[in-house]
């Protein structure tokens, strides 16, 4: 829909699978690296035309896009008519602490973001139902070259959401998964607070999403670290792991504790603390 002329920007750290995805149909892809100051000069120094980002909460680093950056990379992309933001709103709804920050699809007024999101993390990933919503000129284009492509969930499955969240359960449903997954979250800070851990670890962007950063100071080196508390039960994979090209972080473990049990959890800590010494 954008041209395969055009040079995708995805951030580093981030999801393998989407530069894979940009690579695989043949179109130049380059890595901005999202520790800088400003991932927005990060953006102007490269040449990219298109950035895909997740400002919401970013994977795997757990860090929110400040508001005054959102605007600034709003006015980067209104300078020429080939450049677009694709927002891929992962796990947005579940913003744990503080006020929700808006959309960049919400403030932006040249149509220069398209927008993603999907129902895997707030409903079920077994449906595969996601969904984009774009700008005017853009879904004429769509409609007019690419409608073609058959959707791939049925249309059952789409006529049951739509219907959910029209009679407002789903709002209903992500208060109550957002209160779960609150209070599932402190009760792993607090239980890693209290115990050994709390002399060798630093906790990071834990007020949104479902996951946060777990540096530790350890001898080990990441991919040891990570080998050893999966052999003991404790799945957890190194921030490293998920660098295209430059890698600063070592000993940062992206921790997601969505699935984990409750009764699991202090003895997490305790493997975890014991994998420091």
């Amino acid at each position: 829909m954008l041209g395969f002329d055009k040079c995708y920007g995805v951030e580093d750290p981030g999801w393998s699978k989407i530069s894979k995805l940009y690579s695989q149909y043949g179109v130049k892809v380059s890595h901005i690296p999202i520790a800088a100051e400003s991932f927005v000069d990060s953006v102007k120094k490269s040449d990219v035309d298109v950035v895909h980002i997740s400002p919401a909460h970013h994977f795997p680093t757990g860090m929110v896009m400040p508001v005054g950056e959102r605007y600034r990379l709003l006015s980067w992309a209104a300078e020429s008519p080939n450049r677009y933001i694709v927002e891929d709103d992962y796990d947005s709804e579940f913003r744990m602490t503080g006020k929700p920050i808006p959309a960049l699809q919400n403030i932006d007024v040249t149509e220069k973001v398209i927008y993603l999101n999907t129902f895997s993390k707030t409903m079920t990933s077994a449906i595969r139902l996601s969904y984009m919503v774009l700008p005017p000129h853009l879904a004429e284009k769509f409609h007019n070259k690419l409608s073609f492509y058959s959707c791939t969930v049925s249309n059952l499955d789409q006529y049951v959401m739509a219907k959910f969240i029209d009679l407002g359960y789903y709002e209903t449903h992500i208060n109550r998964m957002r209160n779960l997954y609150r209070a599932k979250r402190d009760m792993l800070l607090s239980a890693i607070r209290k115990s050994k851990l709390s002399n060798v670890a630093r906790i990071y962007e834990e007020d949104a999403g479902l996951h946060f950063i777990l540096e530790v100071d350890t001898k080990c080196s990441d991919i040891e670290f990570c080998n050893r508390a999966r052999f003991r039960g404790v799945n957890i994979r190194a921030l490293s792991e998920y660098y295209f090209e430059a890698n600063p972080s070592q000993h940062k473990f992206v921790v997601n504790y969505s699935s984990v049990d409750k009764a699991n959890m202090q003895k997490a800590v305790q493997i975890l603390a014991s994998l420091c010494n």
